[in-house]
């Protein structure tokens, strides 16, 4: 048996012109917990992406003012990512849990370590990477399957069933 969770395709820009496939991009919402308190985060699914990266504006929801005394550059733990935004960033690892509900209205759990980036401006702004989506990547994927219709309009994470 497999497990299907639905999302949807997105513009990129949003409040852009959606003139050609690639102003979209697939999304899935998720519930996310992290110390026994769970928040909304609307993902992108990158299967580019060997990591879930967490996005300043969902890391700041989540952790709240303490993301600002984060120390992105020489924590224990921190690493480079590249491929987000115009250069590498430094990001952090925090552990959490993703619940998405399936088709059948059943809790999908996906563990992962996500990766919170650096803020690009240092405080909430409408550019940078506080703009950005979060990334569902393939770490979360895995060891499933992600499908994407056009002609649906559709987006379909597909697990299998942990039972």
């Amino acid at each position: 048996m497999t497990r299907r969770i639905v999302g949807w395709l997105g513009l990129l820009e949003p409040g852009g012109e959606a003139d050609h496939p690639s102003d979209f991009a697939p999304f899935l919402s998720a519930r996310v917990e992290y110390v026994e308190e769970f928040h909304d985060v609307d993902f992108m699914i990158d299967t580019g992406s060997d990591f879930t990266i967490l996005m300043p504006t969902d890391a700041y929801h989540i952790l709240g003012d303490s993301f600002f005394d984060l120390d992105f550059r020489s924590s224990d733990g921190a690493m480079p990512i590249f491929g987000v935004g115009d250069e590498g960033l430094m990001a952090l690892p925090i552990e959490l849990r993703l619940l998405l509900d399936d088709d059948s209205d059943a809790r999908v759990v996906i563990p992962v370590r996500a990766w919170m980036t650096e803020p690009q401006p240092d405080f909430p702004a409408r550019n940078g990477n506080w703009a950005m989506p979060s990334i569902f990547g393939r770490d979360a994927i895995w060891p499933g399957d992600f499908e994407l219709s056009y002609l649906d309009n559709t987006v379909t994470l597909i697990r299998p069933d942990d039972e």
